[in-house]
C-alpha cells in the first residue's frame, strides 16, 4: 500500500510560528500518527498537546492499548498547541478572540489561529 506524505501543524502559543512535523502511517491501526520522540526533538520537554481546549491522549489501538512507540493521532487541518507547563495555567486568555487574531497574527499563524478558534468555539457551543 502506498501512503501519501502528511504533516501535522504545531505551535507553542499565539506568538509562536506554526511548524510542521511529519506524520507516519501506522500499518497495524491504519491511522496516521506523530511519534512522541519527533515532538520532543522539535520542541524540547513537553507536558501536553492540546487541540483547542482538549488535551490529547496518546494514540491507541482498537483494544484501547497505547501504541508503541508512543505517539499521538494526526489531525488533518488542525494546529496542535504544545504545552510546556501546566495546562491550567493557560486560563481563558489562552484562547484568542477573532479581533485579536487579525491584529496580532502574522500570515503564517493567522489561518492556524482561526482553526484553533473554530475548534474552541465549536466545543463551547456543544456544552
Amino acid at each position: 500500500m502506498t501512503t501519501e506524505e502528511r504533516h501535522q501543524a504545531f505551535s507553542k502559543g499565539p506568538s509562536s510560528r506554526v511548524v510542521w512535523v511529519e506524520a507516519f502511517y501506522h500499518e497495524h491501526t491504519r491511522q496516521y500518527v506523530i511519534y512522541w520522540t519527533d515532538i520532543l526533538d522539535n520542541f524540547g520537554p513537553v507536558n501536553n498537546i492540546m487541540k483547542g481546549p482538549s488535551v490529547l491522549t496518546r494514540a491507541r489501538d482498537s483494544r484501547g492499548n497505547e501504541i508503541e512507540p508512543r505517539c499521538i493521532k494526526h489531525y488533518h487541518d488542525a494546529v496542535l498547541e504544545v504545552v510546556v507547563g501546566d495546562v491550567f495555567s493557560l486560563g481563558a486568555e489562552g484562547f484568542a478572540s477573532a479581533s485579536s487574531i487579525s491584529r496580532s497574527a502574522t500570515p503564517d499563524t493567522d489561518a492556524a489561529w482561526y482553526v484553533i478558534l473554530a475548534c474552541s468555539m465549536h466545543y463551547f457551543d456543544e456544552q
